[in-house]
């Protein structure tokens, strides 16, 4: 019966006239194609976006300041990643965000040839233990490498982020099955997916940014730089920045680190270490005393984080153990220790994970 009856619908439907008919098609074809074009208009334009292979640390640090000012955060990252590939390895590297790139060689009482500091304002502590298996993998690894975490007060984790963009989908894709498979909170695998996704959102729209391009391709504002990037990877603020203030208690909101992810990837630092022969050093980022908020997740995280530490044979150290050289010294601001106090406490850790106190420290 319901099959009589659409064959009654269809001969009583008036017949589309032939000049309609066409006109319907080749508006459908229009569509059809301008998707296509777009679609692979924004695919050219993802894969194009290669950052410089320019070791910009090999020249004056003036001209490494201006030449970096204004880019993206892997334009950045893939210049520092170009100087590990074109010098031999150092004996020590430090990875992390702005919380240590301040760190020189100085400060670590090292020699400027021993050390160099990878660190990139704006990365994650995911962003860092990606970027040190590409150096392992390429034969570039530092013999020792301290990774800065950020101080789980902060509560903060991005992406693992890095120039490549194959080498970002592979690793969304190592995660997600890794979660899977080790049977991770849904929720936590989602989020670093989602994550993971909308980077790569963004580093398409920033393409169509002119104001980008604008710095970029006309290297504007190069005369603005405040600080410059040393000759090591560090970075030298603006005297005056470093100066003391009254800080506010802090207000957490965020609640971003994924506490199966930040297990996991203490776990491939230790298979790093077994696999290519080198010394990794996990030190948790001080925040300013005066700050610290009432309630935080730090607890929970911080013994998870050193359960972990010490199933992958990792070392790493809380923040508590920087007190002594970072208190009673002006901050530029709450949650960045200046670059001298930074890199003493640094240095004690480092000491610590060698077995030799004293060796490291001015």
């Amino acid at each position: 019966m319901l099959r009589d009856f659409w064959r009654f619908r269809r001969r009583s439907r008036p017949a589309e006239p032939a000049a309609g008919a066409a006109a319907s098609n080749a508006a459908r074809t229009f569509l059809y194609l301008s998707g296509l074009f777009t679609l692979a208009g924004f695919l050219v334009v993802y894969f194009a976006q290669r950052p410089s292979e320019t070791d910009h640390f090999a020249t004056t640090e003036r001209l490494a300041a201006a030449e970096l000012h204004g880019r993206r955060t892997v334009d950045l990252q893939a210049a520092k990643m170009a100087h590990a590939r074109h010098n031999p390895v150092y004996t020590l590297g430090l990875f992390g965000n702005s919380r240590s790139v301040r760190v020189s060689a100085q400060d670590l009482g090292l020699d400027p040839d021993q050390y160099f500091n990878f660190s990139v304002p704006g990365l994650s502590y995911r962003a860092s233990v990606l970027t040190l298996e590409r150096l392992a993998a390429a034969g570039k690894a530092p013999a020792t490498s301290l990774i800065s975490l950020d101080n789980l007060h902060l509560d903060y984790s991005g992406p693992p982020q890095v120039p490549d963009q194959i080498v970002r989908l592979r690793r969304l894709a190592t995660d997600v099955t890794l979660g899977l498979k080790e049977q991770a909170p849904p929720r936590q695998v989602a989020r670093a997916a989602v994550r993971a996704v909308r980077l790569e959102a963004q580093g398409v729209t920033s393409a169509f940014n002119a104001d980008y391009w604008r710095k970029v391709l006309l290297d504007q504002d190069a005369d603005d730089i405040t600080g410059a990037y040393r000759l090591d990877g560090s970075f030298a603020p603006p005297a005056e920045e470093e100066r003391a203030r009254a800080f506010p208690r802090l207000t957490l909101t965020q609640r971003q680190i994924l506490p199966f992810y930040l297990a996991a990837d203490i776990q491939r630092l230790g298979e790093l270490q077994r696999r290519y022969g080198v010394r990794v050093v996990v030190v948790e980022s001080p925040v300013h005393h005066s700050v610290l908020p009432i309630e935080s997740r730090r607890p929970a995280l911080l013994q998870q984080f050193l359960k972990a530490c010490e199933s992958a044979g990792v070392d790493c150290m809380a923040a508590e153990s920087s007190a002594p050289f970072v208190q009673g010294v002006a901050w530029p601001d709450a949650t960045h220790a200046p670059g001298s106090a930074l890199g003493r406490y640094i240095g004690a850790a480092l000491a610590d994970a060698l077995g030799e106190r004293g060796s490291a420290q001015r």
